[in-house]
């Protein structure tokens, strides 16, 4: 549902920037044209950004999904100021999941972390384990997010950033939805963030309803 959502928002603006076309034709809207049109490479990201194949499950290591995202966020070298911990407990079960999938989701929250973080930090990464859930907590120590906006960090287009579509959150949103899981944040201005991730340790039954996504202020 959530991706379809996505894609008749996406058709929404296809129609927009021909309606502003007309009205810059007709009436010298230029500033309406304008606005509307630059939303045209948005759109064209948000398409791309949304292409899914259906999810693949199969047995997963988390351990393994998240060291393919840390390679992933840090190969580069473009956070090489930023140190990183990961603590999971013994024994750790795998779980029913789309590796790809979630690889990309990690990958996504660790690339925001370490952008909050300003490219100097430490990154912590925690498992642990609850009767219905696995849970994975991202730790910063960034400029954390103020309090009239943390509701949204979710939403298409929200960023703090200068550039930037502000997709990468929405995408990780829908990825661990589809997963039968769900996400709570805890923020604090000028101390830090931390993201936590409710994994399903077993497939949700279809139509069997989980709690949403969550949000909370101070950490």
């Amino acid at each position: 549902m959530s991706f379809c959502v996505f894609h008749l928002f996406c058709d929404s603006i296809v129609y927009l920037v021909v309606l502003s076309g007309c009205l810059f034709f007709f009436f010298k809207q230029k500033t309406a044209y304008e606005m509307l049109r630059s939303l045209v490479g948005s759109e064209m990201c948000i398409r791309d950004s949304t292409k899914i194949h259906r999810p693949n499950f199969t047995k997963t290591d988390i351990e393994e999904v998240i060291d393919e995202a840390l390679i992933k966020t840090f190969g580069s070298g473009r956070f090489s100021g930023v140190a990183y911990e990961v603590n999971t407990p013994e024994n750790l079960e795998e779980i029913e999941a789309d590796r790809s999938y979630l690889v990309e989701a990690f990958w996504h929250l660790f690339v925001n972390a370490c952008e909050s973080m300003q490219g100097k930090g430490v990154l912590e990464v925690d498992v642990a384990l609850h009767p219905h859930y696995l849970i994975v907590d991202v730790i910063d120590s960034g400029k954390g997010i103020p309090d009239d906006e943390i509701k949204d960090i979710f939403n298409p287009f929200y960023t703090s950033k200068v550039r930037g579509a502000g997709l990468g959150l929405s995408k990780v949103y829908m990825i661990i939805e589809e997963h039968g899981g769900f996400i709570t944040v805890n923020s604090a201005v000028g101390k830090g963030t931390r993201i936590r991730v409710f994994l399903s340790r077993k497939r949700a039954a279809k139509g069997v309803s989980l709690p949403p996504a969550e949000v909370s202020r101070g950490r």
